[in-house]
């Protein structure tokens, strides 16, 4: 089992296990998962918090926050944009696990049932990265095959780890920010000194 931790490898074991309908993952070390955080329903900033603080019971340790970037509603429209964040988790559970528990922070921040499309929602939890693991079952594909397309996933990215390339792109979270498609889409970087207010500038598109 000590030579699965290599992207490729592990990718192959994965394979493996699909076809034997195991579906079994060995993590045997902490590894570093980068999670996009979104919601554009209720107090924004509140789920954001709220997010992060059950991340650091359930998940692991949260290691770094990017700022808060607010985005158009992405894939569908809504009058109310987004407020986005990556949070840097280490973890030692398994890609499936760590997606179950996400799962249950999403259902317990109030998201509504899982729908055909793109919808308002109160939290959104993505797995962006997984250590450079490359991973594809049913269930879940990473790195998150739209993470290159959208830039409120880009900026915070390139504001954390401008120098990690992504595992398939071999390319930097900068070069991908600096190059995103999406450039039409706003992202602004919010502060919030002492929680009252905001302050809105450039910050990501």
């Amino acid at each position: 089992m000590d030579k699965i931790m290599n992207g490729a490898k592990f990718s192959v074991f994965l394979e493996i296990e699909k076809k034997t309908s195991k579906f079994a993952f060995f993590v045997l070390m902490e590894e570093i998962s980068y999670l996009l955080l979104g919601g554009n329903i209720g107090d924004r900033m509140e789920y954001l918090r709220q997010a992060v603080d059950l991340l650091r019971r359930d998940a692991g340790n949260v290691t770094a926050l990017s700022a808060v970037y607010e985005s158009e509603p992405w894939g569908f429209e809504d009058p109310v944009w987004f407020l986005n964040q990556v949070a840097v988790v280490e973890t030692n559970l398994s890609p499936v696990d760590l997606l179950a528990v996400i799962r249950q922070i999403e259902q317990h921040l109030g998201r509504p049932p899982v729908r055909d499309g793109y919808q308002a929602r109160t939290m959104d939890i993505d797995i962006l990265l997984y250590g450079k693991h490359i991973i594809n079952l049913p269930e879940l594909t990473i790195p998150h095959p739209r993470m290159a397309e959208r830039m409120f996933a880009l900026a915070p990215m390139a504001e954390l780890a401008p120098d990690l390339e992504h595992p398939v792109l071999q390319c930097t979270m900068q070069c991908l920010r600096d190059t995103c498609s999406t450039l039409t889409i706003e992202c602004s970087t919010l502060t919030f000194p002492r929680g009252e207010g905001t302050e809105r500038g450039k910050g990501g598109g």
